[in-house]
């Protein structure tokens, strides 16, 4: 749950699918499979996420637009 704080200020759709999963989880009586499931699946995408830019779109840094780049 300490999770949701962080998450929160960097991406409120994420923070709001990991809500959902948690709140299933204590729900569901299959909660603790689906809680694997989806540890596996955050696991799958971090892996990949150093290499592929799109995974992490929060951490590139904008690009001026080149006619700002030729005429300061």
């Amino acid at each position: 749950m300490i999770v949701l704080v962080p998450l929160g200020v960097m991406n409120v759709l994420a923070m709001a699918v990991l809500a959902a999963v948690i709140f299933v989880e204590k729900l569901w009586r299959l909660g603790p499979a689906l809680s694997k499931a989806v540890g596996i699946a955050f696991l799958a995408l971090a892996v990949p996420a150093p290499f592929q830019p799109w995974l992490l779109p929060g951490l590139e840094a904008p690009q001026p637009p080149m006619t700002e780049m030729l005429h300061p």
